[in-house]
């Protein structure tokens, strides 16, 4: 646990100091993660990024929490379940919340349901707008 903490926490402490430098961005700033679900544990890891989206509202934020989930291939397609992506789209300019006894209690969530295999912040532009 202590490992994904300081993982997320040194994402969001590098965002908030890189903000300033980062190119300028015509569309939201994403942090996308890939993750290697712990085996039957989807449910789990579903509810864990269901309870940090819940814990991103009750702290008057607008970020959005999405779960991708990653299609096998082959003659007959089916969702992974070993295998997950998080979409973490950012309020632009906002203040990340103060973290908290709920914040802590979904990073164990997903500690305990999973392990992130790569992390990226991306700028995503919309080119229909």
């Amino acid at each position: 646990m202590k490992a994904f903490a300081v993982a997320v926490l040194g994402l969001v402490a590098a965002t908030a100091a890189s903000a300033q430098s980062i190119p300028g961005c015509k569309g939201s700033f994403e942090v996308i993660r890939m993750d290697s679900i712990k085996p039957g544990k989807m449910d789990a890891f579903k509810k864990a990024v269901a309870d940090h989206q819940a814990w991103y509202r009750a702290h008057g934020a607008n970020d959005r929490i999405i779960l991708g989930r990653i299609v096998t291939p082959g003659a007959a397609p089916a969702y992974a379940e070993d295998q997950a992506m998080t979409i973490h789209v950012e309020t632009p300019n906002a203040k990340e919340p103060e973290h908290d006894a709920g914040w802590t209690a979904f990073v164990a969530e997903y500690k305990d349901s999973s392990t992130i295999t790569s992390q990226t912040m991306a700028c995503l532009e919309d080119a229909g707008k």
